[in-house]
């Protein structure tokens, strides 16, 4: 059996647009000594074989695993399930990466002996996918308490795509995801991630290119799904209360922190009425409480706004743009 420093995860639905170029990025590495593990999540269109021309011309290790459509979560999964390498990482299947980005990440978690390594992100669009090029990475290390400051307060962004992750430290601290959820499944990873860490490396490095898509997900996140993501998102926080014997004084303001969010992106895409039933969930006066403990401006205001009245809350998150005449419809 072989064995690789790293495995590339990535997870292929219908991405026959972008996914070349993103394959291309993955395939250009600095780095000598990774596989890239494609999973291919019930795709209809020339993705896969679009890959495996790719990739079969190439002198890199690749596999590619076939299921039904189950979802990122599950795709993820398999991936990880499948990897040979030491360490994991995720790329999606319309991002970039730069050249550096593997070697920057693993170069910093092997010296230091880390379980776990993220970078930054820059946003890009269709005009210009690859961004700046990344010639130097400055990397630090923190403990795993003023990680999980820096993120709650959004100092710097840790996500899902910009991790390193051992893969034992990972089977260890069962770091899969959640399979119950088709939206907010990366935030629920991220935190369950950083309370199970000690220390945790920074590359400085906006290494990961993003590209922004006007048909995002956050358009259309159901009732339904926003209702599965509360209550697991919930039973996260509570395994990491139960479990976790140390960093959770900041539980709490994770917990409302990042439903907060998650409010304001389902506010855009849902009537006042969904709003309020799922906001009945929440208890309203604790989330406000612990939302004054930041110093952002816009937090705060949506703390003082939501103590006065959920639905004030709705129209600020919104901008008030969801209008009498497509109510009905974003309400169904």
């Amino acid at each position: 059996m072989n064995n690789y420093k790293i495995s590339v995860i990535i997870p292929v639905f219908n991405a026959e647009k972008y996914v070349l170029e993103t394959i291309k990025s993955v395939a250009n590495q600095a780095f000598d000594s990774y596989e890239i593990v494609i999973v291919n999540d019930g795709s209809t269109d020339d993705s896969i074989n679009i890959i495996d021309n790719y990739l079969g011309s190439q002198n890199i290790p690749y596999q590619i695993i076939n299921q039904h459509n189950s979802g990122l979560s599950k795709a993820r999964n398999m991936g990880v399930y499948a990897s040979l390498g030491e360490y994991v990482c995720f790329v999606d299947s319309d991002d970039i990466i730069d050249e550096n980005h593997l070697i920057s990440m693993y170069e910093l978690a092997s010296k230091n002996e880390l379980m776990l390594v993220h970078c930054g992100y820059e946003s890009t669009n269709e005009a210009c996918r690859r961004g700046r090029k990344v010639f130097t990475y400055d990397g630090k290390i923190y403990n795993a308490k003023e990680v999980i400051s820096y993120a709650v307060k959004r100092k710097h962004v840790v996500f899902v795509c910009g991790l390193l992750i051992n893969k034992k430290f990972l089977i260890e601290n069962q770091l899969y995801f959640n399979e119950k959820m088709f939206f907010g499944e990366d935030s629920d990873y991220i935190w369950k991630t950083l309370f199970s860490a000690n220390r945790i490396g920074y590359t400085n490095s906006d290494t990961y290119k993003y590209l922004e898509r006007d048909n995002s997900m956050m358009k259309t996140i159901s009732k339904k799904l926003a209702n599965t993501y509360i209550e697991e998102f919930t039973k996260t926080i509570e395994d990491i209360r139960i479990n976790n014997s140390g960093n959770i004084e900041m539980l709490e303001l994770v917990y409302y922190r990042e439903l907060l969010g998650f409010f304001h992106a389902f506010s855009k895409c849902s009537c006042k009425k969904n709003f309020n039933t799922l906001f009945k969930k929440i208890d309203r006066r604790r989330m406000c409480k612990e939302l004054l403990k930041l110093s952002d401006l816009k937090v705060l205001v949506a703390a003082i706004i939501l103590f006065i009245n959920p639905s004030l809350l709705y129209f600020f998150l919104s901008g008030g743009r969801h209008k009498k005449n497509n109510e009905e419809e974003i309400c169904n």
